[in-house]
């Protein structure tokens, strides 16, 4: 299962920069610092 996720995300990464690109989301109200997380996993 990971796998699979591991192959998609890069699309998934690609669409949403489009959305967020073309002005359909903003960034800053749609993503939360809690659900955004640096390297090793640490909030």
């Amino acid at each position: 299962m990971q796998h699979e996720m591991t192959k998609q995300l890069p699309a998934i990464n690609k669409q949403l920069k489009n959305i967020f690109e073309s002005g359909e989301l903003i960034r800053d109200l749609v993503i939360s610092i809690l659900e955004t997380t640096v390297g090793g996993g640490k909030f």
